[in-house]
């Protein structure tokens, strides 16, 4: 047989697919060799890090997973990083989830949220549900992508179909608040109950909230606190200050201050702003717990440093008082100016009112006003408060006074001013009136006067003529009368009244 092209072609595809076929038996070989989970359990480290040198993806995932946890080796995340990586390139989906979330928190390996999407995507497309929901999360936040409500609605659904618990969370939380799909309160609370029954304290909440407004349910008391007490007990703070509340009003379970004082106390404990203020008040009342102003004062405190503009009230007051605290009239000022800048009324009223802030000695005034309307704002994921500037403080009561007193004597300057203006230029319009009046009547007077003149020298030169011929007047070949005849008989028909 000859060397032709042709068999030179003909050699070149038989061992293409001598090496596709070749391939293809490894690839059998590999799949046989990769083992399932159960098959390592109870094996010893050194047996799992001989398979994972090997290439199997479940040992390098095992042997990856134990140097996150310091189980058995030492912990070294970047040694993870590496194990995980090299099951990844074998597509585990488990070990792409987990890679992506090293790269997310930096990890073992530098952070970059791109990178982390990646994996996450390269596992989502594997119906990880894990994958899924921090994909769509990442969509949500702008995290490593453009934002894109839709697209983290439509992976949060992928996984929710699944039974991701936080999933099921975020969509119900989507549909509740209308972002990436249409607002449906009755969807949403839904998706919040499948969670919830599977013991999402987050979802509990929200169903409790759901059934406490009537917002896509029937409004019913008894379930909202059957479902924050769930979530309370799990230790979300939102739902024990929401189940706090409703033991101090009665709402849905028997009333009990003492009880709503606990609750109370357990979401202060973890920084709840509203639960702190609740507590403040209840130590300071003495309701369902020991009176001490001592103690109101440190909770006011805290949530005043948070912002809670009632605290911050407290906290003035307190000062200006001696009430729980060693009185101190610059810190009155600065937390009563505060309170002021974000709508205290009981606060502006003390610094409109009181050019000098009443002695230390003065008698506490009783807090006028009632806990504010809870707010319906609970992370899914805590995160630490961001830091806010504190607002611009208010003009100080001494100098208030003195800056109304300029207000209001520039303000009566200029109205004085624009009135005097505005009689000034009324005046001249009138007096233009006046002057085209007066000229009006005097044309008047030369136009009658030029016209009894006329008349009278009509009436003249038809004396001076003579009467006319009937005869003439009445044939009907004579002439029309022109001339002064004519002319008086047109002026008498349109004579004026005065000139008779």
């Amino acid at each position: 047989m000859s060397n032709t092209p042709l068999h030179h072609s003909a050699a070149r595809r038989w061992r293409a697919w001598g090496l596709l076929l070749a391939s293809g038996a490894l690839l059998v070989v590999n799949a046989a060799a990769q083992s399932t989970l159960s098959d390592w359990i109870g094996k010893p480290l050194d047996e799992i890090r001989a398979a994972a040198e090997k290439g199997d993806p479940i040992p390098q995932r095992i042997l990856a997973d134990a140097h996150l946890s310091g189980e058995g080796v030492a912990k070294d995340p970047a040694e993870a990083a590496k194990w995980l990586r090299r099951a990844a390139e074998q597509k585990d989906a488990l070990s792409q989830y987990t890679i992506g979330l090293l790269y997310d928190v930096g990890e073992g390996v530098t952070q970059d949220k791109r990178e982390a999407v990646r994996w996450y995507r390269l596992a989502a497309d594997q119906n990880l549900p894990e994958a899924q929901y921090n994909l769509g999360a990442a969509y949500a936040a702008g995290s490593g992508l453009d934002q894109d409500f839709h697209e983290a609605v439509r992976w949060f659904q992928k996984a929710a179909e699944q039974g991701d618990l936080q999933a099921q969370t975020a969509l119900g939380l989507a549909l509740r608040e209308g972002k990436g799909a249409e607002k449906n309160p009755a969807e949403a609370a839904k998706w919040f109950r499948r969670a919830g029954y599977e013991g999402d304290p987050v979802a509990q909440f929200y169903l409790g909230l759901m059934h406490h407004d009537g917002e896509g349910v029937t409004k019913d008391y008894e379930d909202a606190a059957k479902w924050f007490r769930r979530s309370a007990e799990q230790g979300h703070a939102g739902a024990q200050y929401y189940y706090g509340t409703a033991c101090m009003l009665g709402e849905g379970v028997p009333q009990s201050p003492a009880e709503a004082a606990a609750w109370f106390e357990k979401a202060a404990t973890q920084g709840h702003a509203l639960a702190q203020y609740q507590l403040g008040k209840s130590q300071l009342s003495g309701t369902g717990t020991n009176a001490s102003p001592a103690a109101a004062f440190k909770w006011f405190e805290k949530a005043a440093a948070q912002g809670e503009p009632n605290a911050q009230f407290q906290v003035g007051l307190a000062y200006q008082t001696g009430r729980g605290v060693e009185p101190d009239r610059m810190a009155s000022l600065k937390w009563l100016r505060l309170a002021a800048a974000q709508g205290s009324a009981a606060a502006q009223d003390i610094l409109l009112n009181d050019t000098n802030l009443p002695p230390f000695e003065a008698i506490a005034r009783p807090d006028p006003e009632p806990a504010s309307e809870p707010k319906k704002t609970v992370e899914v994921k805590p995160a630490p408060p961001a830091a806010v500037a504190p607002p611009a403080p208010m003009p100080g009561p001494d100098r208030l006074p003195t800056a109304l007193a300029v207000f209001a004597a520039i303000t009566a300057l200029l109205v004085a001013l624009f009135g005097a203006l505005a009689i000034y230029f009324l005046k001249s319009r009138l007096s233009g009136l006046e002057h085209e009046l007066r000229e009006t009547k005097r044309e008047l007077a030369r136009t009658n006067t030029h016209l009894n003149t006329m008349i009278n020298y009509v009436e003249s030169r038809m004396i001076a003529a003579g009467p006319a011929d009937p005869k003439v007047l009445a044939s009907p070949a004579a002439p029309q009368i022109s001339g002064p005849a004519s002319e008086i008989a047109a002026f008498k028909a349109h004579r004026p009244r005065s000139a008779k």
